[in-house]
């Protein structure tokens, strides 16, 4: 099962609510991001992960660190590695997701006007770049969403969502499909604003798979 949940940070009143999950690590961890916007959302999104752990397996202090790679890593008191998670965050939009099996990556994009062809032939495959041209904007961010969700489940970043190779081959319309060996998971959260998980193939693999958290129930 993986658990997963989308939050709109402007919607609260500063501070807001999941504020209170914020670990003292987490204050310094930020302090070498370049702009207080952009510590303020990685902080926000760490408090949000934080309440979904809690959520989803009742223990509440983690230690949230990463790979050198950058890949998340929540481990507990006694150091033990569990469960997988992952985080992303666009603009005031944050997203945050939990498996309890196997690894996890989440993707969260704001849609922009952009050359989408032309980053399409330089970052995608053959099949993905011809999808973005009978597509344009929303093929384009479903295709970058999914390769950013993938390459957190590796761990290589961003060059793995730039090698001109098909990551995802058979981009289907509805929500949850299997593709070579992922799983996947697509959804147009906002009319602007696109949302993909990616894990591990999972032969029963469905939108059964997924359990949508609300925000108003952990924060």
């Amino acid at each position: 099962m993986i658990y997963w949940v989308v939050v709109d940070s402007s919607c609260f009143n500063p501070p807001p609510p999941f504020t209170k999950w914020i670990a003292d690590e987490d204050y310094r961890d930020v302090l070498n991001r370049k702009s207080k916007r952009v510590q303020e959302r990685s902080l926000f999104a760490k408090g949000c992960l934080r309440a979904l752990l809690f959520h989803v397996t009742g223990e509440e202090k983690w230690t949230l660190s990463q790979t050198q790679n950058g890949k998340p890593i929540a481990t507990t008191s006694n150091g033990a590695a569990c469960p997988y998670i992952s985080l992303s965050h666009s603009k005031t939009m944050i997203a945050c997701a939990i498996s309890l099996r196997s690894p996890v990556g989440i993707d969260i994009e704001q849609h922009k006007l952009r050359r989408f062809p032309d980053l399409a032939a330089y970052a995608f495959g053959p099949t993905e770049q011809q999808y973005v041209a009978n597509g344009e904007i929303n093929a384009f961010y479903k295709i970058w969403t999914l390769r950013e969700a993938l390459s957190k489940i590796s761990g290589k970043g961003i060059m793995s969502m730039i090698n001109g190779k098909d990551l995802v081959t058979c981009p289907p319309d509805s929500d949850c499909w299997i593709d070579q060996e992922w799983s996947l998971y697509y959804k147009k959260i906002l009319p602007d604003y696109s949302l993909s998980i990616a894990t591990r193939k999972e032969t029963d693999w469905s939108i059964k798979s997924l359990c949508a958290v609300d925000p108003t129930t952990i924060l």
